[in-house]
């Protein structure tokens, strides 16, 4: 049975394959919205121009961002379901009555709202999976939802692109829109059938534990959170550039992408369960250093048939960076207020994702064609150094910090 391959408890997947679903259309539907729909039909229908679209983007992945660790703490406190109805509802309000909007400040308004509505959502939704986990698969569990919802927010995109892209189509916007619209109502409807799901549901139990909790025990956390989105995002901008510069077609370097994903893929189960069996502070250090690896080939410009095994090392190396980060971090937050911990772990991780595009232009303009695949290899070398050699004290006991 399906059930039994995944790493969640009988009884909890009610409440966890509902959630993970609503997610994975969620980021589908903002990523369609703001990065695809919104830059064309603002400027084609709301006279609006890309600087004040793509400030509004910005406020609104920013709310996000900022409030997670708050919006953590209000998921357990008030309940995830509440928060969760919340969000979808103030997504179909924003999505509906873009149509209608014609006020910049509104728009700003909207988005930021927006995006702390949202910013429950993460952070309530990895701490479910995890602690909905069967025992001893929590690493698993971490990786199998993160590897769920993560592709949604590529589809999301790329699927509204297509349709509101002049040169791809004929520019279906209404269509577009209703596609959009629709979605946020499935995700509304996910979000009224689990509104009684209350904060204790967080918890491996059903009370709050009191344990005391220092903030500065996330410090030795904050280098993986921040490299190793940092370390991929700051490729975003240069990667077209790159391929083009070695002589890769769009087809091609698309091959290596898919091939990528599909190696982490396939591999993602092994990781997670050599995570949850052994440690997953050694498997994020393999993770990392492969990565680091596949970043200094690709840096030393390689013949074309060689990008190909590069791409597989890629995704092996990020197939245990999944678990091994999410196990990492379940094993060392609270049992107690661990959504608003866990919130405050993704902000650092939105740090790193914000900041790499703008790492990888100023490097590619600067140094050139091989300083971001340099840097990007440096920064995940030094993390899985840090992991190799730092204390065994750091992670043992805290909060079940296992080694």
């Amino acid at each position: 049975m399906i059930s039994s391959s995944l790493p969640w408890r009988r009884d909890r997947l009610k409440y966890v394959l509902p959630l993970l679903s609503l997610l994975a259309l969620t980021e589908f539907v903002r990523t369609g919205f703001y990065a695809a729909f919104l830059p064309v039909y603002g400027t084609h229908h709301l006279g609006l121009n890309l600087a004040l679209i793509g400030l509004a983007m910005a406020l609104h992945y920013g709310a996000d961002s900022f409030s997670k660790s708050v919006g953590g703490y209000l998921a357990e406190h008030l309940g995830l379901g509440r928060m969760v109805l919340l969000g979808a509802l103030v997504g179909l309000v924003v999505v509906f009555g873009v149509v209608y909007l014609h006020s910049a400040w509104l728009l700003l308004l909207l988005a930021m709202v927006h995006g702390v509505s949202l910013s429950p959502l993460w952070p309530g939704v990895m701490t479910l999976a995890n602690s909905s986990a069967r025992p001893g698969e929590e690493s698993r569990a971490i990786g199998f939802a993160n590897m769920a919802v993560n592709p949604f927010i590529g589809v999301g995109f790329l699927a509204i692109s297509f349709l509101v892209h002049p040169t791809l189509s004929v520019g279906h916007e209404p269509l577009a829109w209703l596609i959009l619209l629709g979605l946020q109502a499935v995700i509304a409807l996910l979000a009224v059938s689990q509104w009684k799901l209350g904060g204790h549901q967080l918890r491996h139990s059903g009370r709050s534990t009191q344990e005391a909790y220092r903030w500065t025990q996330l410090m030795p956390l904050v280098p993986a959170a921040l490299v190793q989105t940092l370390a991929i995002t700051l490729l975003g901008p240069v990667i077209n550039l790159f391929s083009a510069a070695v002589g890769l077609s769009t087809l091609q370097l698309a091959a290596m992408v898919l091939l990528g994903g599909l190696t982490a893929y396939g591999f993602l189960n092994l990781s997670g369960r050599l995570a949850d069996r052994y440690n997953p502070r050694w498997v994020l250090v393999c993770g990392l250093v492969l990565v680091s690896l596949a970043f200094s080939a690709l840096a030393a410009l390689p013949r074309l048939h060689w990008y190909y095994p590069i791409a597989i090392l890629a995704g092996l190396g990020y197939s245990a960076i999944v678990p091994g980060w999410g196990g990492l971090v379940a094993k060392s937050l609270p049992k107690a207020n661990r959504a608003a911990t866990w919130g405050a772990l993704m902000t650092v991780e939105s740090l790193g994702t914000a900041s790499g595009p703008l790492v990888g232009g100023f490097a590619w303009t600067t140094w050139g064609i091989r300083s971001p695949f340099v840097i990007a290899a440096s920064l995940l070398f030094l993390a899985a150094l840090f992991y190799l050699v730092t204390s065994r004290s750091r992670w043992v006991g805290r909060s079940g910090a296992a080694q």
